[in-house]
C-alpha cells in the first residue's frame, strides 16, 4: 500500500514537473534591413510590461524564452531605424521564429542647430526624466519604472513622500490633479516628468504650478 502511494506521488510529481517544463516558449528570429535585407546587429527587443528583453547579435539574430499561453507586446528598436511594435500571442508551441524588417529612419538634420540653456524651472528641478525611458524599459507601472532607473534617488524620495505627508502635488499637462490620477496614466504616453522639491521653506516649483500639498511637485506631460 505504501509502495503504491509512493508510486502515485512520484508519478504526480513527474507530471507536475513536465507541465512546468512545457510552460516556456523559445522566441527567436532575425532582424533585417527592409531595403538591403542585411542583418541588423544591436537591435533592442523589449517585451512591454515585463522585465524580459534582449538584443540581436552581430548576425541580427536574437533568442529569448517567454512564458507560453500569454499575449505580449514586443518592441524592436534601433537608433538608426523606425521602431516596430508587434502583438504576439504564444500558445503551447515550444519554439516560434520571427523575421522582422526595419526601415531606416529618415532624419533631416537642420542647417543650424541652436542649443539653448536650461530654463530657470529646469535648473531648480529636483529630477527630470524623458518619457522614452519608460518605453525602453517597458514597465506599465510608473512607480516601478522610476525605482528601476534611479533606485538610489527615487525610492528614498517615494519613501519620504509616504512617511512625511503621504502625498505630493501632481500636475498633468499643467493642470492640478488628485494624486490618485497617477494610476490612470499610461506610462507609454509620457513625454517627460519633472519633479521639484520644497526645501527649507523654499518652494522651487514653477509659479504657475505651486506646491499645494506634501513636499514635492510632480509634473507629468503626455504626448
Amino acid at each position: 500500500m505504501i509502495y503504491k502511494s509512493l508510486l502515485i506521488l512520484e508519478l504526480s510529481l513527474f507530471i507536475l514537473q513536465s507541465s512546468f517544463a512545457q510552460q516556456l516558449c523559445k522566441l527567436s528570429g532575425s532582424i533585417l534591413d527592409a531595403s538591403s535585407k542585411a542583418p541588423i546587429p544591436n537591435v533592442n527587443i523589449i517585451i512591454r510590461g515585463t522585465t524580459y528583453g534582449t538584443a540581436t547579435d552581430s548576425s541580427g539574430y536574437f533568442e529569448i524564452e517567454l512564458e507560453a499561453d500569454q499575449k505580449y507586446i514586443i518592441a524592436f528598436q534601433h537608433i538608426a531605424y523606425d521602431k516596430v511594435v508587434r502583438e504576439l500571442s504564444l500558445g503551447n508551441d515550444k519554439e516560434i521564429q520571427l523575421r522582422v524588417f526595419l526601415k531606416e529612419s529618415e532624419v533631416e538634420l537642420p542647417e543650424v542647430t541652436v542649443v539653448s540653456e536650461k530654463s530657470a524651472d529646469d535648473k531648480r528641478a529636483y529630477w527630470i526624466m524623458d518619457g522614452a525611458e519608460f518605453e525602453r524599459h517597458g514597465e506599465k507601472d510608473i512607480e516601478k519604472a522610476l525605482i528601476y532607473f534611479f533606485p538610489d534617488i527615487i525610492k528614498p524620495m517615494l519613501d519620504r513622500i509616504r512617511n512625511e505627508n503621504n502625498d505630493f502635488t501632481l500636475y498633468v499637462n499643467g493642470e492640478w490633479e488628485d494624486t490618485m490620477h497617477l494610476d490612470e496614466i499610461d506610462p507609454f504616453s509620457i513625454k517627460y516628468i519633472k519633479i521639484w522639491r520644497a526645501h527649507g521653506g523654499i518652494d522651487y516649483a514653477p509659479l504657475d504650478m505651486p506646491l499645494r500639498v506634501g513636499n514635492y511637485v510632480v509634473l507629468i506631460v503626455t504626448k
